[in-house]
């Protein structure tokens, strides 16, 4: 079943289905916005979703260029273990449609921003852009 998902916010409260983009998908599934766990496994070890596996590995990795890599990575490896998410960002548009879309949960986060003004949105359009090369 193709879906398409329109351009949004993408955060754990999202709803239209923007809430499994987000990395933390347990906070979003205890919320009510999604029905699904999506683990991910990172430099092998399992964790119950991709903002788990990040916060367990920034610790190491300053800020900036470099931890918008790491995020990347992880959300690489979301994106490999649940193909359906990789297919529904295809099926919106990819690249065009992630950098349509919003992160702001706070308004006072790093990670927060529209478009590519968003380390998160920059993290999640390399992850997916990664992902279709390879």
């Amino acid at each position: 079943m193709k879906i398409v998902l329109q351009a949004g916010n993408i955060w754990s409260g999202a709803g239209k289905g923007l809430a499994v983009l987000t990395n933390p998908t347990e906070l979003a599934k205890r919320k009510g916005k999604l029905r699904n766990s999506y683990p991910v496994v990172f430099r092998g070890r399992e964790y119950k979703d991709s903002e788990s596996a990040f916060q367990a590995t920034k610790k190491s990795v300053p800020m900036g260029k470099e931890r918008i890599g790491l995020m990347s990575e992880i959300i690489e490896c979301k994106l490999r273990q649940h193909p359906a998410i990789m297919q529904m960002l295809t099926d919106s548009g990819g690249v065009k449609f992630i950098k349509s879309c919003s992160h702001i949960v706070y308004g006072k986060n790093w990670w927060e921003g529209k478009g590519l003004a968003s380390p998160f949105i920059m993290a999640l359009s390399i992850a997916y852009e990664n992902t279709l090369l390879s």
